[in-house]
C-alpha cells in the first residue's frame, strides 16, 4: 500500500523515499494518460503528477486516509480525497520558502476544503502546512503569475492540523484524551 515505506521525520516532515518508485510509476501513468490535458501543465521543472501524488500521499499519511491510485479517464474531478462526504484538493508547492496555496480563480470545482503541502523534490520529503475552507480562499487574495487570475493562501493564513471531517474516530479520541489530561500542545 502506498506509504507503508515512508517515514516521519519530526516537525511534520515526511521521508517519502521509501515510497519513490511506486510513486514514480503511478505518475509516469498518469502522465502518459494525461499528456495532453489542459490539467497537466509543465510550469516547474519536476513531474507535475509526482509532485501532486507526494503532497497526496503526506496528507493520506497525516489523516491516516488511502490515496486514491485508480487511473480515471476523466480524472478525479478536482477532489484528492472525500471527508465525510465533504471534498478536498492538495495542492502542493515545491518552494519551501514561501509556499503558497493557490487555485484558480474561479476554479472549474469548487471544494469544500483545500489543503497546502509543500514538496521537497531533492530530499523526497514534505510536510503538510495547513488547510482551509472554500469560504476561506474565496476571500483570499487574487493574483496573476502569468497564467491567468489565481486565488492565493499564504501558509499564516490558513488554519494548522485537519479539517475535523477528514480525522478518524480513534484521532477525535487521541485528543479528546491530551485535552482531558491537560496536555496543552493539544488544547
Amino acid at each position: 500500500m502506498l506509504g507503508e515505506n515512508s517515514v516521519y521525520l519530526g516537525d511534520g516532515w515526511w521521508d517519502l523515499k521509501g515510497d519513490y518508485d511506486a510513486l514514480a510509476a503511478l505518475a509516469d501513468a498518469r502522465s502518459g494518460q494525461k499528456q495532453d490535458y489542459v490539467s497537466t501543465r509543465l510550469w516547474c521543472k519536476h513531474n507535475t503528477h509526482l509532485i501532486g501524488l507526494a503532497g497526496e500521499l503526506v496528507f493520506a499519511l497525516e489523516s491516516g486516509m488511502d490515496v486514491d491510485t485508480r487511473l480515471l479517464a476523466e480524472g478525479d474531478g478536482g477532489c484528492d480525497f472525500l471527508c465525510g462526504g465533504l471534498t478536498l484538493d492538495v495542492k502542493t508547492s515545491t518552494n519551501p520558502y514561501g509556499p503558497l496555496l493557490i487555485e484558480n480563480d474561479p476554479p472549474k470545482i469548487w471544494k469544500d476544503f483545500y489543503a497546502l503541502v509543500v514538496f521537497d523534490a531533492a530530499q523526497m520529503k514534505g510536510k503538510m502546512f495547513g488547510w482551509c475552507s472554500q469560504q476561506d480562499i474565496r476571500s483570499g487574495e487574487s493574483r496573476d503569475f502569468g497564467h491567468g487570475p489565481r486565488l492565493v493562501m499564504s501558509p499564516d493564513s490558513l488554519r494548522k492540523g485537519l479539517p475535523s471531517c477528514c480525522i478518524s474516530e480513534s484521532q477525535h479520541l487521541e485528543v479528546l484524551q491530551e485535552v482531558q489530561r491537560g496536555d496543552p500542545a493539544s488544547v
